[in-house]
């Protein structure tokens, strides 16, 4: 992929989008460390 073709998909990315999608995958992130947390203390 030439350098001008990665600009052209970079200019198409909707950045609200990413955000949106990294928020997303952060809080799910934090929920799946809060189950592995209340597990081991179960354990």
């Amino acid at each position: 992929m030439g350098s001008e073709e990665f600009a052209t998909a970079l200019g198409s990315v909707d950045f609200d989008q990413v955000v949106a999608g990294a928020e997303a995958v952060g809080a799910f992130a934090g929920l799946i460390a809060a189950l592995g947390a209340f597990a081991a203390l179960l354990v």
